[in-house]
């Protein structure tokens, strides 16, 4: 049928991989902006920029997508039971 919707499940996945991906670009773009301004600050005051390893910020974005995913789920969660 034409006039057949996505059902209920299809429309929370679709919700929850849009969250998911939300969630990831405001991780890197925070992380982005905070490397940004360590440089900054760091070739102001004429001090060489000294970066963590790769994995340690990669552990670091994860761990604040998750953070973010769990807040963001937590809003669905309420926006659903407050409705």
């Amino acid at each position: 049928m034409y006039t057949q919707r996505p059902s209920r499940i299809q429309a929370l996945a679709g919700q929850l991989g849009v969250i998911g991906v939300i969630t990831a670009s405001y991780s890197v773009a925070f992380f982005a902006v905070a490397a940004l301004c360590s440089w900054i600050i760091a070739t102001i005051d004429g001090q060489a920029a000294s970066w963590p390893a790769a994995i340690d910020i990669l552990k670091a974005v994860g761990a604040s997508w998750l953070i973010f995913s769990c807040w963001s789920l937590l809003g669905m969660a309420f926006g659903y039971l407050f409705r």
